[in-house]
């Protein structure tokens, strides 16, 4: 059962490809203009994610940390699951063994990682915008609901009684 766990563990190759949307996203929202919390913050966010210079940089640095991941020495954790399990198959694992050498990943995959990342920013980008068109229809509906909620809050105190 350890082997198991260890092996889904060290196939993380569909993990990172989420990562890599996920860092795009996150670029997005910690960017400092964000931060600031300007009324029109998300506007320099949104240029800086369209810029392509920036595109570039998302890209080259979710390659770069794909690279680094796969490059990780897992021999000593496979060591340790053969002690806890000798049967494993984790005990075959060379020593000097990659993670990227375990979970059997195409030297190619960091790159195509790197351009998922470019196509992500895209992508969020687009949403953003859309999101953007749809805030005020949101900001009403959550000034409605707030004000329903407050009547039946009220409501509630009135009729409601503790026994």
């Amino acid at each position: 059962m350890a082997a198991q766990t260890a092996i889904w563990f060290l196939g993380v190759k569909p993990v990172v490809r989420y990562l890599s949307g996920a860092a795009v996203a996150a670029a997005l929202f910690v960017s400092p203009a964000v931060a600031q919390n300007t009324d029109r913050s998300h506007e320099v966010a949104l240029r800086q994610l369209q810029n392509p210079q920036t595109a570039n940089a998302i890209a080259a640095l979710v390659e770069a940390l794909a690279r680094s991941l796969m490059a990780m020495p897992v021999g000593p954790l496979a060591d340790a699951m053969a002690q806890v399990d000798p049967d494993s198959d984790l005990a075959d694992v060379p020593r000097d063994a990659t993670l990227g050498e375990v979970a059997r990943v195409d030297a190619r995959d960091a790159e195509r990682l790197g351009d998922d990342a470019h196509a992500a920013g895209t992508m969020v980008t687009g949403m953003a915008r859309q999101l953007e068109v749809m805030l005020p229809t949101f900001e009403a509906m959550a000034r409605d609901m707030s004000a329903q909620w407050s009547q039946d809050w009220d409501r509630a105190r009135r009729t409601s009684r503790r026994r």
